[in-house]
Protein backbone atom coordinates (compact mmCIF):
# COMPACT_ATOMS: atom_id res chain seq x y z
CA UNK A 1 0.00 0.00 0.00
CA UNK A 2 1.12 3.52 -0.62
CA UNK A 3 1.96 5.75 2.31
CA UNK A 4 -1.13 7.97 1.91
CA UNK A 5 -3.38 4.90 1.75
CA UNK A 6 -1.74 3.55 4.90
CA UNK A 7 -2.34 6.91 6.59
CA UNK A 8 -6.03 6.85 5.63
CA UNK A 9 -6.41 3.31 6.96
CA UNK A 10 -4.58 4.21 10.19
CA UNK A 11 -6.85 7.21 10.80
CA UNK A 12 -9.94 5.05 10.21
CA UNK A 13 -8.51 2.44 12.61
CA UNK A 14 -7.91 5.04 15.34
CA UNK A 15 -11.37 6.54 14.86
CA UNK A 16 -12.97 3.12 15.17
CA UNK A 17 -11.11 2.51 18.44
CA UNK A 18 -12.43 5.82 19.76
CA UNK A 19 -15.95 5.02 18.53
CA UNK A 20 -15.92 1.59 20.19
CA UNK A 21 -14.82 3.23 23.45
CA UNK A 22 -17.66 5.75 23.06
CA UNK A 23 -20.16 2.93 22.46
CA UNK A 24 -18.90 1.04 25.50
CA UNK A 25 -19.25 4.10 27.74
CA UNK A 26 -22.69 4.96 26.37
CA UNK A 27 -24.04 1.43 26.72
CA UNK A 28 -22.51 1.03 30.18
CA UNK A 29 -24.11 4.24 31.43
CA UNK A 30 -27.50 3.51 29.91
CA UNK A 31 -27.68 0.00 31.36
CA UNK A 32 -29.88 -0.10 34.42
CA UNK A 33 -32.11 -2.47 36.28
CA UNK A 34 -35.08 -1.58 34.08
CA UNK A 35 -33.21 -2.14 30.82
CA UNK A 36 -30.82 -5.05 31.28
CA UNK A 37 -30.55 -6.14 27.63
CA UNK A 38 -29.26 -4.28 24.62
CA UNK A 39 -31.51 -4.02 21.63
CA UNK A 40 -30.73 -6.40 18.79
CA UNK A 41 -30.11 -3.49 16.44
CA UNK A 42 -27.47 -1.93 18.70
CA UNK A 43 -25.79 -5.28 19.28
CA UNK A 44 -25.56 -5.92 15.53
CA UNK A 45 -24.16 -2.41 15.06
CA UNK A 46 -21.45 -2.99 17.67
CA UNK A 47 -20.53 -6.33 16.07
CA UNK A 48 -20.30 -4.73 12.61
CA UNK A 49 -18.08 -1.91 13.86
CA UNK A 50 -15.95 -4.46 15.69
CA UNK A 51 -15.53 -6.54 12.53
CA UNK A 52 -14.66 -3.42 10.56
CA UNK A 53 -12.10 -2.53 13.23
CA UNK A 54 -10.65 -6.04 12.98
CA UNK A 55 -10.48 -5.98 9.16
CA UNK A 56 -8.85 -2.56 9.17
CA UNK A 57 -6.27 -3.78 11.67
CA UNK A 58 -5.49 -6.89 9.64
CA UNK A 59 -5.23 -4.76 6.51
CA UNK A 60 -2.73 -2.49 8.24
CA UNK A 61 -0.63 -5.32 9.65
CA UNK A 62 -0.46 -7.28 6.39
CA UNK A 63 -0.58 -4.15 4.15
CA UNK A 64 -3.50 -5.62 2.24
CA UNK A 65 -5.92 -3.25 0.62
CA UNK A 66 -8.49 -6.05 0.25
CA UNK A 67 -8.89 -6.29 4.03
CA UNK A 68 -9.29 -2.51 4.18
CA UNK A 69 -12.08 -2.80 1.60
CA UNK A 70 -13.74 -5.50 3.72
CA UNK A 71 -13.53 -3.11 6.67
CA UNK A 72 -15.20 -0.40 4.59
CA UNK A 73 -17.96 -2.86 3.74
CA UNK A 74 -18.58 -3.57 7.43
CA UNK A 75 -18.64 0.18 8.15
CA UNK A 76 -21.38 0.59 5.53
CA UNK A 77 -23.30 -2.32 7.08
CA UNK A 78 -22.98 -0.62 10.48
CA UNK A 79 -24.37 2.60 8.99
CA UNK A 80 -27.36 0.72 7.59
CA UNK A 81 -28.04 -0.99 10.91
CA UNK A 82 -28.05 2.19 13.00
CA UNK A 83 -28.55 5.26 10.77
CA UNK A 84 -28.67 7.58 13.78
CA UNK A 85 -24.91 7.20 14.19
CA UNK A 86 -24.19 7.97 10.54
CA UNK A 87 -21.76 10.79 11.23
CA UNK A 88 -19.66 8.68 13.58
CA UNK A 89 -19.13 5.86 11.11
CA UNK A 90 -19.32 7.61 7.72
CA UNK A 91 -15.89 9.20 8.08
CA UNK A 92 -14.34 5.82 8.80
CA UNK A 93 -16.08 4.26 5.80
CA UNK A 94 -14.94 7.05 3.48
CA UNK A 95 -11.36 6.84 4.73
CA UNK A 96 -11.31 3.08 4.21
CA UNK A 97 -12.68 3.37 0.68
CA UNK A 98 -10.15 6.12 -0.08
CA UNK A 99 -7.35 3.89 1.25
CA UNK A 100 -8.52 1.10 -1.03
CA UNK A 101 -8.72 3.35 -4.08
CA UNK A 102 -5.40 5.13 -3.51
CA UNK A 103 -3.53 1.98 -2.46
CA UNK A 104 -1.42 0.23 -5.03
CA UNK A 105 -2.35 -3.39 -5.75
CA UNK A 106 0.24 -5.90 -4.58
CA UNK A 107 0.14 -7.89 -7.83
CA UNK A 108 -2.12 -8.40 -10.78
CA UNK A 109 -4.63 -11.11 -10.06
CA UNK A 110 -7.04 -12.52 -12.58
CA UNK A 111 -9.64 -14.58 -10.80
Amino acid sequence: MKKIARTFATIAFILSVLYLIYLYITVDQSASATQPNLSDQLTAHIVSVGLAFLMNGVGLVFTSRNFVLAGAFFYVVAILQLPGNLFFVAVQALLSVAAFIVGKPERDQFI
